[in-house]
């Protein structure tokens, strides 16, 4: 089932071909691959890619059914705070206030939009407030919906989508999660 409007599933830009599913793999980790060697230990290293692996994989679940599902989703955001925690208890704080607020700023957006966005949506983004820390978490979020803004209004401007098609939403988290690793500052990258 390829989604109505989704980032990795749509026509005329589908990736959903093998050779463009590796694209997007390779790429996902020569990101992370340089984020990990931009890490100041192992230690964090390690932490950085298993948590970032987890986002991915639940983006392009998402991506190819519109679905976050639960059994990843709340796994991994145990994960990522208790790993954040073997940091130390700034860090572990740090990743735990992230994933609160993702999740109520996230919350809101999904309760005011009256079931536009799944709860899911919600769910990974504590996993990626989690991921990327209190501090980058408003940035993440703003590149988010800037994301989401942009490849909605190209789908409607081209006539490819209507207003009424779903989108999937986490991979643009999972996005947002990687350019704010590279671009601002928190407890893990």
């Amino acid at each position: 089932m390829t989604p109505p409007l989704a980032l990795t599933a749509t026509r005329g830009w589908d990736i959903t071909g093998k050779a463009a599913q590796l694209a997007v793999a390779a790429a996902s980790l020569v990101v992370i691959a340089a984020l990990c060697f931009r890490s100041d230990s192992m230690h964090e290293a390690l932490i950085a890619a298993g948590v970032l692996g987890v986002i991915w994989v639940i983006c392009v679940y998402d991506a190819r059914t519109l679905l976050a599902p639960n059994r990843f989703v709340y796994p991994g955001i145990v994960f990522a705070i208790g790993a954040a925690f073997t940091l130390g208890p700034g860090a572990g704080l740090e990743a735990l206030a992230g994933g609160v607020v993702a999740f109520i700023v996230m919350l809101v957006v999904a309760l005011a939009g009256r079931g536009r966005m799944g709860m899911g949506d919600v769910k990974m983004a504590a996993l990626c407030g989690a991921a990327v820390g209190v501090r980058a978490v408003m940035p993440m979020l703003v590149v988010t919906f800037l994301l989401g803004g942009l490849i909605a209004a190209v789908a409607l401007g081209s006539g490819r989508r209507s207003r009424s098609d779903s989108m999937a939403f986490t991979p643009l988290l999972g996005i947002a999660v990687l350019v704010t690793a590279i671009v601002w500052q928190s407890y893990l990258f």
